[in-house]
């Protein structure tokens, strides 16, 4: 690992100030708990990292009349514990629930998770099937753009270096959600197939639905083709086995060190289906 210096701005402001002075050069660090493990690998050529946990504008959860605001820094543990997100964001609660490990749900960012890019990052794929917007920041100026337009690749986004995501915000809206995720372990490991979905029902009717599969392609998979098919049914069994077909048929796994890829395919259709089935056929 090469040696580096950590900036600790007080303010948003000074962020922009230790990035014009690194020169291109740095990186941000939130959490840390992939930007060091990648330092260590050497996969970091940064000398600089601007340390933006602190900063009280990439904080908090507010709730207000149409939308709920989560700061980009505030950390899984933060986020499944928050009565607003297991409310109104249910399947995001659930991804940081079991998100990796204790103590590294007590450090890793929202944010963070979702600038690594990682195919099988549990709460980036809940993000896109909450219908993240994500409020970036880039020398001052801010704009808003889908958060699952980001991603582009494992381990790439569409956000230059210079861009600091500031927060996420989600349309506050009553519905259901759940997130499923297949490991070694229930936590404590990476997914070998994950779901989240969202819906919106009306008098048993589905009226919207948000499918997305993580650990099963390059980014994180929408299968479209899926969710058109039960937009508008009163869902039962048939149609719900038929769209976990769907959602398997959309996936492109790898084999790797977790798992192969027909394994992957065939549970990204039986993790699919029990998602669905929690969501759409559920009583209460």
């Amino acid at each position: 690992m090469i040696p580096v210096t950590v900036v600790q701005p007080k303010k948003l402001s000074g962020v922009w100030a230790a990035a014009r002075a690194a020169k291109g050069g740095f990186k941000f660090l939130a959490g840390g708990t992939d930007l060091v493990i990648n330092a260590r690998h050497g996969k970091n050529a940064h000398r600089v990292w601007i340390d933006i946990s602190g900063l009280k504008e990439l904080k908090g959860i507010t709730e207000g009349r149409d939308k709920i605001r989560i700061g980009a820094a505030e950390t899984a543990a933060a986020v499944c514990s928050s009565p607003a997100v297991r409310k109104w964001l249910p399947a995001l609660a659930q991804a940081c629930r079991h998100f990796a490990s204790p103590p590294l749900r007590n450090m890793a960012t929202l944010g963070g998770n979702c600038a690594n890019a990682s195919p099988s990052a549990d709460a980036a794929c809940a993000l896109c099937a909450e219908q993240a917007a994500a409020v970036i920041s880039r020398a001052g100026k801010i704009r808003r753009v889908a958060a699952e337009s980001l991603f582009l690749g494992p381990k790439h986004t569409a956000l230059s270096p210079d861009d600091l995501i500031l927060a996420f915000e989600f349309p506050r809206r009553a519905h259901r959600g759940v997130f499923i995720k297949l490991g070694a372990r229930e936590s404590f490991a990476i997914s070998k197939v994950s779901a989240a979905v969202a819906a919106e029902l009306r008098n048993g009717v589905v009226c919207s639905l948000s499918i997305r599969l993580g650990a099963v392609g390059p980014k994180i998979v929408r299968p479209e083709s899926a969710e058109k098919l039960l937009l508008g049914l009163r869902p039962g069994a048939a149609a719900i086995a038929d769209a976990a077909r769907l959602c398997a048929e959309a996936v492109s796994p790898i084999d790797d060190v977790r798992s192969t890829a027909a394994y992957r395919r065939d549970m990204a259709r039986v993790i699919s289906k029990r998602a669905l089935e929690a969501v759409l056929l559920k009583t209460s």
